[in-house]
């Protein structure tokens, strides 16, 4: 019996199946909740990406232990996209991250966007991929 895992990383949780390639049937899953920074203003989405692992760590070593690790042929991997993940020249987290939704930047976004001529038709009203210019200038100078 060949295997392979699948995981995604939201913005909710982490989850993790494994999947019996011969059978075409899930034979283990687990999955762990992420949880925002609470007390920030409104607005603001933030999680810190230490949890990630965490959590990555926490479905990987359930699933697999359910399973013989021997016969995993393969592992996919999915995760939340348009986030802001600042690192240092060593590539360390400086600050958590901000999510997708986090909508903290909404005014200089609106303010960019003018400035650039006005927003072309597939841009979102969050203001992708602005937003990440500007937390970039707001959070690491």
């Amino acid at each position: 019996m060949s295997l392979a895992i699948g995981i995604d990383s939201g913005t909710q949780s982490t989850k993790a199946v494994v999947l019996d390639l011969e059978e075409r049937r899930i034979v283990a899953r687990a999955r762990a909740a992420h949880r925002l920074i609470e007390g920030l203003p409104l607005g603001h989405a933030e999680q810190h990406p230490a949890d990630w692992s965490a959590a990555l760590d926490a479905v990987i070593g359930e699933v697999c232990d359910r399973v013989d690790r021997s016969r995993i042929r393969a592992i996919g991997v999915s995760g939340q996209q348009h986030g802001f993940v600042p690192l240092d020249e060593a590539g360390e987290v400086i600050r958590p991250a901000k999510l997708w939704c986090d909508t903290s930047t909404a005014e200089e976004c609106a303010y960019l966007t003018r400035k650039l001529g006005g927003a072309p038709p597939s841009f979102e009203k969050r203001g992708f991929p602005s937003f990440r210019v500007i937390l970039r200038r707001r959070y690491c100078g």
